[in-house]
C-alpha cells in the first residue's frame, strides 16, 4: 500500500502511551505517522496529498491542532479531512464539512491573486491529545515538486514519516538530500548505515517509485549563532527535468535550460510606447557616465511606480508587459524590473531580469540543483568593470545597494542563452560601520548630558533606513527609545540624515539627559566608559557543540566618548585598555585623559563566516573576554 489514510476503524489509534520515553524527552509533540504522496501522471499534472498525524503533548504545540491548506487555479483543492483523537487513542471528533473555513489569501498587497486558503481546527485544552488531518490536491504545476521537510521545529519529534513519488516510465525525478553529518547527529546521505534517512527505488504498475523514510527522530533544539535550521534536520528536494505551467512546458535539467522557460515568459514584454523611450532618451542626454544613467533612470522609475504582489496562476513566474506597467504605474517585482529593463534598454544600457531567494533569513539557493527556489526577481546590470543591482520594487533604497534582502548570495540572470549562475554584492567590515563619537557632561550626582553623532553604513543601517522611509517623527522617537541600549535616559533631541550610495549611510544626532550615567557612592563615581555599545554575550560551553558556528555579517563598531569630568572631581583609577584578536574579530579598547576630560576610544571588528563545531569553545572565549572588556569600569573621586 501507498497510503493508509485518515483511520476509520474503531479501535485505538496513536495511544500517547506507545510512544517511546526518548522522543518525548524535550518535545513539545510527536509526530506520529507523516505520509506525503506525489504522483506524476504526466509533464503537467500530478496527484498531490498529505497526511499526518501528531501528538501534541501540552498547549505549546497547540497550533498543530489547527491545518492550513493553501489552493489555486494550479493547484486545486481536492479534499480536507481531519480526526481528533484524545490521549487513549479514542475518537473524539471528526470534522465536518461545516467545520472547514474557505478564505481569500489576502495579503494585504496582492493586488491580483487567486490564492485561496481552507483552515480547520479542533478546540481542546486536556493535553495531550492526537489531531490527524489528510488532504489533496490536483497539481497543474509540475515545476513545483515537494520539499519535504518533516521535522521543521524545534522541540518536536518523529516517530515515522514517509515521502512516495511516483514517476510514470520516461520521466526522470531529480533530487537532492540534506542529511546531517554524523558530528551534528546522526549520519551521512541516505543509505549510509548511520544516517536516519532511507530510501528505495521500485517498479509498481510501469512506474518508478521513490520512497524515502525517516523514523525515531529525538527533538532538535537550534544552538547559539546556529545558522539555518537545516544543518541539524534532514531534507529532501525533489524537482523534475520536464515540467509545464499552464501551459508553459520547460526543462530543468540545467540552469541554462531553466533559464530558457523563463526566457519564453517573459517574450515580447519588455516593449514601452514610443513617447516613453523618448522621455528616457531625454533623462540620459548630456552623459556619458553608465552609472549616472543607470541612477537616472533607477529614480525615474522608482517616482512613477509603487509596489503590488501579482499572484494569478502563471502571473506568479510571468511580468506584465513593461507597456501596461508605464501605464498603471504599478507592478510586482517581475514586472518592475522587466519594466526597468526596458526603460534602461531606450537609455542604451544591457540589464537582465535574475531570479533570487529574497530574505535577511533565507537559505542560499543550491547551486547544484537546478530546480525552483526563488521568490523575488531583482535586475543585474553588468558594466565593463563593475556590476550594478537594482532592487526595483523600493520607492527609497539607493541605487546599486543589495543590503540583507538580496546581499551576498547566488541568483539565476536570464540571458538570451539560458540562465546563468551569478553572487550578489558582498558587504565586508568596512561597509557595515557604525562610527560614533559623543560628548558627556558628568555631573556631580552621577547624571549627564550627551550629544552623541553616530555614522551608520551598508548593513548597519538597513533598520534606520526602514524607520526614516516608513515611521512618523513619533513613531521615530518611539522607536529610538527601545533600540538605545542606555538603561535609564530622555531623548532631548534627535535628527536622522541619509545619504545615498551604493554603500548608504545614515548619521544619527542624539541629545540625551542620561540617569545615573556613573553610580554615586559618598564622594566616588564609578564610570563604565562604554556608553551605549556594550557587547553582552556569554555563552554555555559546557555541552557538545554539534552544528558549525554561524557569524551572519562582518561589522565594524568604533565609538570615541569624550566625558568632562564634573568641577571638583578628579581621576582615582582610570582603568586598563585592552587589545585581541581572534579568527572572529579584534578587539581594542584604549582609555586615557586630557586636562578634565576621560576619552575612551573602542573598536570591534566581527567576521562573517561559517566556523567548524570544534572552534566554538574559541569562539565563546573570544566573546566572553570582549564582554568582560566592555565592562570597564574607572573610578572619580571628589577633591573636597
Amino acid at each position: 500500500m501507498l497510503w493508509t489514510g485518515v483511520a476509520q476503524a474503531a479501535d485505538p489509534m496513536y495511544p500517547v502511551a506507545a510512544i517511546p520515553a526518548a522522543l518525548k524527552e524535550n518535545a513539545y509533540a510527536v509526530i506520529r505517522d507523516h505520509e506525503t504522496f506525489f504522483d506524476v501522471k504526466s509533464r503537467g499534472e500530478a496527484v498531490y496529498r498529505v497526511h499526518y498525524a501528531v501528538t501534541v503533548l501540552d498547549k505549546r504545540a497547540k497550533d498543530y491542532a489547527t491545518v492550513v491548506v493553501n489552493y489555486d487555479k494550479l493547484m486545486r483543492f481536492k479534499s480536507l479531512s481531519g480526526t481528533l483523537y484524545d490521549a487513549e487513542g479514542k475518537v473524539v471528533e471528526r470534522l465536518k464539512k461545516s467545520d472547514i473555513r474557505d478564505f481569500s489569501a489576502f495579503d494585504g498587497f496582492s493586488l491580483y491573486s487567486d490564492n485561496r486558503i481552507k483552515v480547520a481546527e479542533f478546540q481542546r485544552e486536556q493535553y495531550p491529545y492526537t489531531v490527524e488531518f489528510e488532504y489533496e490536491w490536483d497539481w497543474r504545476a509540475t515545476l513545483f515538486y515537494p520539499e519535504w521537510a518533516p521535522q521543521d521545529e524545534e522541540n518536536l519529534a518523529i516517530e515515522k514519516a514517509r515521502l512516495v513519488i511516483s514517476m510514470p516510465s520516461g520521466m526522470t525525478l531529480r533530487y537532492h538530500e540534506n542529511v546531517p553529518q554524523p558530528t551534528d547527529r546522526t549520519g551521512g546521505e541516505a543509505g549510509d548505515p548511520t544516517s536516519p534517512l532511507t530510501r528505495k527505488v521500485e517498479t509498481q504498475d510501469g512506474k518508478h517509485v521513490h520512497t524515502w523514510t525517516l523514523q525515531d527522530l529525538s527533538p532538535v533544539k537550534r544552538e547559539p549563532f546556529s545558522g539555518s535550521f537545516e544543518q541539524y534536520v534532514p531534507i529532501v528536494r525533489t524537482a523534475p527535468v520536464e515540467f509545464e505551467v499552464d501551459g508553459y512546458a520547460g526543462d530543468a535539467s540545467t540552469w541554462a535550460s531553466f533559464g530558457q522557460w523563463s526566457n519564453v515568459l517573459n517574450e515580447g514584454r519588455d516593449q514601452l510606447p514610443a513617447a516613453t523611450e523618448a522621455q528616457v532618451k531625454a533623462l540620459v542626454e548630456g552623459t556619458d557616465d553608465p552609472y549616472e544613467k543607470i541612477r537616472r533612470v533607477y529614480e525615474f522609475m522608482q517616482g512613477k511606480t509603487r509596489y503590488v504582489s501579482i499572484q494569478l496562476g502563471i502571473g506568479g513566474w510571468q511580468p506584465f508587459p513593461a507597456s501596461e506597467v508605464d501605464a498603471k504605474g504599478y507592478g510586482d517585482c517581475k514586472a518592475l524590473s522587466n519594466y526597468t529593463k526596458a526603460l534602461l534598454r531606450a537609455a542604451g544600457i544591457t540589464s537582465y531580469y535574475t531570479l533570487i531567494a529574497a530574505g535577511a533569513d533565507e537559505t542560499d539557493m543550491l547551486v547544484d540543483f537546478p530546480s525552483r527556489q526563488f521568490n523575488h526577481v531583482v535586475l543585474c546590470v553588468p558594466l565593463a568593470a563593475d556590476t550594478v543591482w537594482l532592487e526595483c520594487t523600493s520607492q527609497s533604497n539607493p541605487m546599486g545597494y543589495a543590503g540583507r534582502f538580496t546581499g551576498d548570495r547566488h541568483a539565476l540572470m536570464i540571458t538570451p542563452e539560458g540562465g546563468k549562475v551569478v553572487h550578489t554584492p558582498v558587504y565586508d567590515a568596512q561597509s557595515n560601520r557604525l562610527s560614533r563619537t559623543a560628548e558627556v557632561q558628568l555631573q556631580a550626582s552621577g547624571h549627564a548630558t550627551a550629544h552623541i553623532k553616530t555614522v551608520y553604513t551598508g548593513l548597519q543601517q538597513d533598520s534606520y533606513h526602514r524607520v526614516i522611509h516608513g515611521e512618523t517623527h513619533d513613531e521615530q522617537r518611539k522607536w529610538l527609545y527601545k533600540r538605545i541600549d542606555i538603561p535609564s535616559f530622555e531623548i532631548n533631541n534627535f535628527s536622522f540624515e541619509e545619504h545615498k550610495a551604493r554603500i548608504p549611510e545614515v548619521t544619527e544626532a542624539l541629545d540625551l539627559t542620561v540617569r545615573n550615567c556613573a553610580a554615586s557612592s559618598g564622594k566616588r563615581l564609578f564610570l563604565k566608559p562604554n556608553l551605549m555599545n556594550r557587547f553582552d554575550m556569554r555563552l554555555e560551553t559546557k555541552s557538545e557543540r554539534r552544528g558549525d558556528v554561524f557569524l551572519s555579517m562582518s561589522f565594524l563598531d568604533a565609538d570615541t566618548i569624550r566625558y568632562r569630568l564634573p568641577e571638583g572631581y578628579k581621576v582615582e583609577f582610570l582603568g586598563e585598555g585592552a587589545q585581541f584578536q581572534s579568527a572572529f574579530g579584534r578587539y581594542q579598547v584604549d582609555v586615557s585623559q586630557e586636562g578634565d576630560q576621560i576619552v575612551y576610544m573602542r573598536t570591534l571588528e566581527m567576521k562573517k563566516g561559517q566556523y567548524p563545531a570544534t572552534r566554538y569553545k574559541e569562539f565563546a572565549e573570544f566573546c566572553k573576554n570582549v564582554s568582560k572588556a566592555d565592562q570597564l569600569q574607572l573610578v572619580l573621586v571628589a577633591t573636597e
